[in-house]
């Protein structure tokens, strides 16, 4: 059995920076945020972020009608690709000081606003299963039926699968699963969107998540990144 563990180093809160994190519990999924951050962290961070959006000249993410559409950069492993906006900032889980189970490959963020509460942001995690991996609709609504049973003890409320969507990653049978929840702690509205595309063991499910009421300033970009999505 697979289980959450954040373990917030030393001089690290829960401030700032929003991090989802995708648990996989036997064959559910389900969402959690993980809110870690330092004063150090979370200027270099935003600094990391200027520096990026000027060399990529592109601004904000989502721009308004009239301005220069922002360019976009392509993450590539050995089993997968995506697009992504290029001023965001690319971290390694475990320079976050963050522990997870599973651990995500990445987290994408933008730089980061002192004003805001929370900051939208990407992470993929691929599950492998003993046997097949259960399908995309499959896994998308075990996280209501988890979440049920285990209440605000995973640390959100309220939760609630919006829509599923079927699509195809190549010739790969996926879907996406859009929901909300609140997080406990703050009462934190959130939204996001999750791309579950099994293949074999394997389950590689992308989570994009922003501030619910944000999510009219990301949403255009996050099917965008979706679409973008392939596995090689």
């Amino acid at each position: 059995m697979l289980v959450v563990k954040a373990v917030l180093k030393k001089g690290w809160e829960y401030k700032k920076i929003g991090v989802l994190a995708v648990v996989a519990l036997a064959l559910f999924v389900i969402g959690l945020v993980i809110t870690p951050s330092t004063k150090e962290n979370f200027d270099v961070g935003r600094e990391a972020g200027r520096k990026a959006a000027t060399e990529a000249d592109s601004g904000s993410l989502s721009q308004k009608a009239g301005i220069v559409e922002p360019k976009w950069k392509t993450y590539s492993s050995d089993e997968y690709e995506f697009s992504y906006p290029s001023s965001w900032i690319v971290v390694n889980p475990e320079e976050t000081g963050m522990e997870m189970e599973p651990s995500p490959e990445f987290i994408i963020y933008p730089s980061l606003d002192e004003e805001k509460d929370f900051a939208a942001n990407i992470n993929l995690v691929i599950q492998t299963f003993p046997f097949l991996a259960p399908s995309a609709k499959e896994q998308a609504d075990s996280a209501g039926e988890l979440l049920e049973i285990l209440g605000s003890g995973t640390g959100i409320k309220n939760y609630k699968q919006v829509e599923f969507t079927t699509l195809k990653v190549g010739n790969i049978e996926a879907g996406v699963s859009t929901n909300e929840y609140i997080i406990s702690q703050n009462n934190l509205a959130v939204k996001n969107q999750q791309l579950i595309v099994p293949l074999g063991q394997k389950s590689y499910i992308l989570t994009l998540t922003c501030a619910k009421d944000e999510w009219e300033v990301y949403e255009a970009d996050f099917q965008k990144l979706i679409n973008s999505f392939k596995l090689k």
